[in-house]
């Protein structure tokens, strides 16, 4: 009789053994997903606040921290219906975020982390309409954040500050409204916002404030009159200066930098000469330089540096070699003082891409997907977690699966296939991964349950150098309920996951044999463990 072989390689490996990514909880039961987002989250003491949907098609604030028991609902905050929290930002002990409420709109809530100390802080703007509470930031021991308010003229986010009290929640000026075009920004005792007045006669324009009425003022008018310089991507430099992208009528959106003062706050470079654009973003640091990505007109958007002079901004790698953009996604991340990046080029379509700040070391990390289709579309900074940043890539064999690289192409790898086959397990829009206590949560769907949390043991090892490598092979596979393992099983053990990596044997091999007779057909992963810690997986099918 033939014999199908599945081939597992026991390694000895460099640390933490590989783990297989396991379903915390089916929180909408079934194939619909219970959330689509880790974006927004927070994590207090262990804990992370979320928002997901359950069974009743109603998304709720839920909390985890990192175990399937401690994976629950924290409140039901509008009975029969969505509350829909999100912007969850951690101060002094407690979480703060906005929620929705039938009686009073989309409104400032707080938790310590109970269901009695989960409630609405202040309705800012009272009765059902909603003042939308967003960007969450601390200065001086209080908590500041964009609000609507209808003293502003209606439908304006104004600047609000709060000290974790509902009396001590109050607009903090009138004076200038933000639209939402950024995010407040804080250097040393100071925020800084893309702002408008009516009474100044302004567009969008910088302004400061340092948490008085008094001190909130216009910085500079740097697009004179009512057309709005729109600043945007303020970012520190140094221990007394950002840089931003702003417009102007002569220049187009280019870089810019200040001091915080009117006369410090000037046009650091002109990078695509004359009115057109360069429209710098993405800026992140490295050894006390900004990296960001910019168009010259001449060489497409590419990768840039600055060290806070016109001389010293200058741009690192044409790296598609031409007039096109090579770099599409706007995230830059740091991981062992290199920069990893996304960019595409003609012959590897878009893959991750690593610099040290040289032309002459800015190459691509690995071709994951081989050829001109695209490998990985985005990349998410805060997914540098110890010494490895994860993501969600399509090596056009498994789909979009969740990745891991310590820098290395070697070390560059797919962590496990959710999904079996071509399907993609995790979604390529939604990238970001969370670590809470020793477990790594990230988002993933195995065609069973649809999008849920899934975790990985923290750290996560990739590296199957070999070293006295046994052979073991199981065969037949598929199988209808025994598969036989062919080789050196001394001192073996043997653990088989389902699809959904719960584990539903746990066994030290007998008769050179795994019997699954009990368990329902389809994919299992078998984990073989010698007793020195040699480990590998493989995956075998059980039909009927």
């Amino acid at each position: 009789m033939r014999k199908t072989f599945t081939t597992l390689l026991l390694t000895g490996l460099c640390g933490t053994a590989i783990a297989q990514p396991k379903l915390l909880k089916d929180i909408y039961a079934g194939k619909p997903a219970g959330l689509y987002t880790l974006l927004n989250t927070a994590e207090k003491s262990g804990t992370l606040y979320f928002a997901a949907m359950d069974t009743a098609m109603n998304v709720e604030i839920w909390t985890t921290d990192g175990t399937t028991a401690n994976t629950t609902m924290l409140k039901d905050i509008q009975t029969g219906g969505s509350s829909s929290p999100a912007n969850f930002h951690v101060f002094n002990g407690n979480v703060y975020f906005s929620a929705m409420t039938t009686a009073n709109g989309t409104e400032l809530f707080k938790s310590d982390g109970t269901a009695s100390g989960t409630t609405m802080l202040k309705d800012i703007w009272t009765g059902a309409t909603s003042s939308y509470p967003k960007e969450f930031t601390e200065m001086g021991g209080s908590l500041y954040f964009m609000a609507e308010n209808p003293d502003s003229g209606g439908y304006h986010h104004v600047l609000y500050k709060t000290d974790g009290t509902t009396a001590g929640t109050a607009i903090l000026t009138n004076k200038a409204w933000n639209l939402g075009g950024s995010a407040l920004f804080r250097m040393g005792s100071k925020l800084y916002i893309n702002a408008k007045s009516s009474s100044v006669n302004t567009g969008l324009e910088l302004w400061e404030c340092d948490g008085t009425d008094a001190g909130t003022a216009l910085v500079l008018d740097i697009l004179s009159g009512s057309g709005s310089s729109n600043p945007e991507y303020l970012t520190q430099i140094g221990t007394n200066k950002f840089v931003f992208s702003a417009f102007n009528t002569t220049t187009g959106y280019e870089l810019y930098i200040s001091d915080g003062t009117a006369s410090g706050t000037t046009l650091l470079k002109d990078i695509n000469p004359g009115t057109a654009n360069s429209y710098p973003f993405g800026f992140r640091e490295m050894n006390g330089k900004l990296y960001f990505f910019a168009n010259d007109g001449t060489n497409g958007r590419e990768l840039w540096v600055t060290d806070g002079t016109a001389s010293g901004t200058n741009m690192v790698a044409n790296i598609d070699g031409g007039a096109g953009n090579s770099t599409t996604d706007g995230t830059i991340c740091v991981l062992n003082n290199k920069l990893y990046f996304v960019a595409k080029t003609t012959a590897n379509g878009a893959e991750m891409w690593v610099s040290d700040g040289t032309a002459a070391n800015t190459t691509m990390l690995k071709d994951i997907n081989t050829g001109a289709l695209d490998g990985v579309i985005s990349l998410y900074a805060d997914n540098v977690i110890g010494t490895k940043l994860y993501f969600n890539a399509n090596n056009g064999t498994n789909g979009y699966e969740a990745w891991e690289t310590d820098g290395t192409a070697a070390n560059t790898k797919m962590i496990y296939d959710i999904k079996t086959g071509a399907a993609d397990g995790t979604p390529n829009t939604e990238y970001r991964y969370v670590k809470v206590n020793n477990k790594i949560l990230f988002i993933a769907d195995n065609d069973t349950t649809g999008n849920e949390i899934w975790t990985i043991d923290a750290p996560v090892s990739v590296k199957n150098t070999v070293n006295n490598a046994t052979t073991i092979n199981i065969y037949p596979n598929p199988s209808t309920g025994v598969f036989y393992l062919d080789g050196d099983v001394a001192d073996l053990s043997v653990k088989i996951y389902n699809s959904i990596g719960q584990m539903v044997q746990d066994e030290a091999i007998s008769k050179n044999q795994i019997a699954l007779y009990s368990q329902p057909t389809g994919i299992y992963t078998v984990e073989l463990a010698h007793t020195n810690g040699e480990r590998q997986y493989r995956k075998i099918q059980l039909v009927r």
